[in-house]
């Protein structure tokens, strides 16, 4: 009969269908199982890395964030270069580099104005001599503060964090924020150098003779006093890094379970 035949044509096509759903979704639950252990090696990977940046920033204020790249000894090292090239340029005083604060070993590098290693690439000797000496003898009318010297700490600190934007499986918005803290540390590096280039050309008015320069740790305080004003804070940044990390991971929903 027509009906039996139109029964039967109904009962293949549910059939089908259904054999058709029991793939897809047999198809979808082997497809997390086999990517399961990749999802959870990734995640602990994630957690490691992400553990390791929050050492580096939880529960720490301005003053600890400043001390992890020891800015004062920053500061300290090329306030002292300054000084002693003043003092080699306009009183002819000799220094030993290696006892001082800028020392390479205390300063293992250095970053130079663009400016500076022009002049030096176009030297006629091509020695680039100047770029590396490590005091300015010369006419100190045209001196300039063409280097700025990096202290092992921070340098130390930069290649940690350099090293943590480098894993791949670092989220995203934390590759932002992790490299904004790099531009705070450039920003300040950059205000130091700006600031020694204004200081230096009141050196001759405040220190016309040799014996006016034993006056250095006063001019010294008040440049520091200007630099800590101008300094642009870590800590805002810290927050939205720790802020972060907490909101990844659903730590404040872990608790109520």
């Amino acid at each position: 009969m027509d009906y039996l035949v139109v029964l039967k044509d109904i009962v293949q096509i549910v059939f089908w269908l259904l054999a058709g759903v029991l793939a897809v979704l047999t198809y979808r639950q082997a497809r997390r199982t086999v990517l399961q252990p990749i999802r959870t090696e990734v995640f602990k990977e994630q957690l490691k890395v992400m553990s390791e940046v929050m050492s580096l920033f939880v529960g720490k204020g301005e003053v600890p964030l400043r001390e992890d790249f020891k800015f004062y000894a920053l500061f300290n090292a090329n306030a002292c270069y300054l000084l002693d090239s003043y003092a080699a340029s306009v009183f002819d005083m000799k220094f030993d580099p290696d006892k001082r604060l800028y020392n390479s070993t205390d300063c293992p590098m250095k970053i130079h104005t663009i400016e500076s290693i022009k002049k030096t690439s176009g030297s006629q000797d091509g020695s680039g001599s100047a770029l590396y000496s490590q005091v300015y003898v010369g006419d100190w009318s045209l001196h300039e503060v063409d280097r700025l010297y990096l202290n092992k700490q921070c340098c130390e600190m930069t290649q940690r964090i350099t090293q943590l934007l480098e894993n791949p499986l670092l989220p995203s918005r934390m590759v932002e924020l992790l490299s904004e803290y790099l531009k705070i540390v450039g920003n300040n590096q950059s205000i130091l150098m700006r600031l020694l280039e204004k200081e230096s050309k009141s050196l001759a008015a405040k220190f016309p003779s040799l014996h006016d320069m034993d006056a250095h740790a006063v001019w010294s305080r008040n440049l520091l006093t200007e630099y800590m004003k101008e300094f642009e804070h870590f800590k805002p940044v810290a927050d939205e890094i720790v802020k972060f990390v907490r909101c990844y991971f659903g730590t404040d929903n872990l608790k109520r379970l």
